[in-house]
């Protein structure tokens, strides 16, 4: 855990699972002011942990990000307003436990670019990483991101406006999540933000 503190303080640009020679299935972390790092570990629990660092529950914040955008498909994180990250295929797996999936934090793509038959992803710092989609299928993902960002960025959950009162009350009348209360955690930070400038 203490690791991943140092990565996200580093700016995580992408995690991508990769097969390392003699030792397994790793995902390589990749910050903008840091060294790549291999982390041994399955890509849910690296996701988690970064989850607990931002006081988010992984899968709330799933769960907001398919309500707002209709589809049930693999669809961004937003951990905050900094830190939304969008799966992207980079590999075919060998196993069923591997992921296929990396993910990239919408702060350090500078662009997706097709190359001949190649897809790209190009980071800060002159990184590009090959990704295995149709490119159009990429950009589908990088806009559903960009989506997330904007609601987060203007507070507006576009979602809730669909619902009549009635089904508002009974959908929400439950107790609250970490999600949640990170959520409001993060808007009442910005609120003081605001208030002493």
């Amino acid at each position: 855990m203490e690791k991943i503190e140092y990565l996200i303080n580093s700016c995580i640009m992408a995690i991508v699972p990769e097969y390392v020679k003699n030792k397994g299935n790793a995902m390589l972390v990749i910050t903008k002011n840091s060294s790549p790092v291999y982390i041994y570990r399955r890509l849910v629990t690296v996701l988690r942990w970064i989850g607990k660092y931002f006081f988010i529950d992984i899968s709330a914040a799933k769960r907001f990000s398919r309500d707002v955008l209709g589809h049930s498909n693999i669809v961004p994180i937003p951990f905050n307003i900094k830190n939304i990250f969008i799966p992207l295929k980079v590999r075919s797996t060998l196993s069923k436990n591997d992921s296929a999936f990396g993910y990239f934090n919408m702060s350090y793509i500078k662009d997706i670019k097709k190359q001949g038959e190649q897809v790209f992803v190009s980071l800060d710092n002159d990184i590009d990483i090959q990704i295995i989609q149709r490119y159009e299928t990429a950009k589908r993902h990088f806009n559903d991101g960009e989506i997330i960002q904007r609601i987060y960025n203007n507070r507006q959950y576009a979602y809730l406006v669909m619902e009549d009162s009635a089904d508002f009350y009974k959908k929400f009348n439950q107790p609250a999540t970490k999600g949640d209360i990170a959520s409001l955690r993060n808007e009442i930070i910005d609120l003081l933000n605001t208030i002493s400038k």
